[in-house]
This record gives C-alpha cells, sequence and structure tokens, in this order.
C-alpha cells in the first residue's frame, strides 16, 4: 500500500510535461495593472435584504407576462378583419389560384 502514493506522485508528476508555458500569455498591461478594489460585505448584504434590483425586475416582468396573458385571453375568437376586407381577400385568393392552375 505504501508503493500507491509514490505511483501516483510520479503518474501526476508525467503529466505536467506537457503543461503550456502561461507567463507569456498576459499582456504587460495585465500584469502592471493594480488589484482589483474589494467591496464591504455589509452593504452587499444590505443590498440583498432590501430587494435588490433583480426582484424588482423579475416583479415587473411576470407583472407584464400576466398582463399580456390577460391582453391575448380577451382577443381570443375576435377577428381583426372586418367582413368587406375578408371577402376581398378571399376573392383574390381564389383569383391567384386560378391563375396559377392554368
Amino acid at each position: 500500500m505504501r508503493i500507491l502514493p509514490l505511483i501516483v506522485v510520479l503518474a501526476l508528476t508525467g503529466c505536467a510535461q506537457n503543461l503550456p508555458e502561461l507567463r507569456h500569455t498576459i499582456s504587460a498591461e495585465a500584469q502592471d495593472a493594480p488589484y482589483p478594489k474589494l467591496a464591504p460585505l455589509g452593504g452587499l448584504l444590505a443590498k440583498s435584504e432590501a430587494g435588490t434590483t433583480i426582484v424588482k425586475q423579475t416583479e415587473s416582468f411576470e407583472a407584464r407576462v400576466a398582463f399580456l396573458k390577460r391582453k391575448a385571453n380577451a382577443l381570443k375568437g375576435r377577428t381583426i378583419i372586418d367582413g368587406a376586407t375578408r371577402l376581398k381577400l378571399l376573392e383574390a385568393s381564389r383569383r391567384n389560384a386560378q391563375r396559377i392552375q392554368g
């Protein structure tokens, strides 16, 4: 059993030989840039408990979805074309079908 950790270490060492060189992939500007400033945790927690904009946006989105569903149900079964326009469209469709047939 003592040989198993040695085998694992040797196997992992063999894997490390194919790693690419990463030092030259980062630009000089990025290397010289200062570390980002850390935000205090207290302010972030207060925002999360106060109802963030994500919560407000979700509520607004859900209200809009409900409104659109009500509007769609109200329009269901209603015609948007008056009788005269419908007859004109049917007649034009019939004429076009005759032209295609011959």
